[in-house]
């Protein structure tokens, strides 16, 4: 992967570094910013040497494994484990929220087919792609908003890429759509809602986004700290 698509799937610039925080119930948030601090003490040394030493705090079990690309642009983009966290109706929360600013890239979290292109009252517009061995991701609340409006109303271009349509076969990595705030988050800050499904089951997405973040960890030290990278593996 060069350098300048690197930058843009990270959605860091070229002196762009990522940083964590742990949040009240002890869940890591993700984040960029670029400090003028020394490498060595900048925040993602500290998440690059987590990564490659084995230590993330929650990793997806063997037995139910799967490999995701990361689904949103990293540099821009803060979560933590809302998994089962309540909502309103006496609901429980069957996903992650990945926060961003309004049509940031969001990106097919692993090779699939598209099941539905779509939009619901409280999903608002949404792709599902189903994988092999009975995997699906959902990616919910994408953009339909015209730029500098927020009126619901936009074309499904400025919703879902080119290529994104039922039954198109995609890749890991490929864009998706855009991050936006359809259906029931008009009254949050814009987020992609995502789920994964396995055998029709949502279960909690969080080890497997962390898992992704830490490869994503491990390209960006690649372009930005080879020098930790080849320390630490060598």
């Amino acid at each position: 992967m060069g350098q300048g698509r690197s930058s843009r799937r990270f959605g860091l610039p070229r002196e762009g570094v990522l940083g964590c925080h742990s949040t009240k119930g002890g869940d890591q948030s993700f984040f960029a910013r670029t400090p003028d601090l020394p490498v060595f003490v900048r925040p993602v040394t500290f998440a690059l040497i987590l990564a490659l030493l084995g230590v993330f705090p929650v990793r997806a079990q063997a037995h139910e494994r799967l490999d995701l690309t990361f689904p949103q642009e990293v540099g821009v983009t803060h979560f933590g484990n809302s998994w089962k966290a309540p909502r309103s109706g006496g609901r429980l929360h069957r996903g992650n929220d990945l926060m961003a600013p309004k049509r940031t890239e969001v990106y097919v979290a692993a090779d699939g087919v598209v099941t539905k292109v779509t939009t619901s009252r409280r999903a608002g517009r949404y792709v599902v792609v189903e994988h092999a061995d009975g995997w699906e991701t959902y990616y919910m609340h994408l953009n339909n908003d015209l730029p500098d409006e927020d009126r619901g109303n936009a074309p499904w271009f400025l919703t879902v890429a080119p290529g994104i349509y039922v039954g198109a076969e995609v890749e890991a990595g490929q864009l998706l759509g855009w991050v936006g705030d359809s259906g029931n988050a008009e009254s949050s800050s814009p987020h992609t809602h995502f789920e994964l499904h396995h055998h029709g089951r949502a279960v909690n997405p969080y080890p497997y986004l962390m898992d992704a973040l830490e490869k994503e960890l491990l390209e960006l030290s690649r372009l930005y700290h080879p020098e930790l990278v080849n320390l630490y593996i060598d």
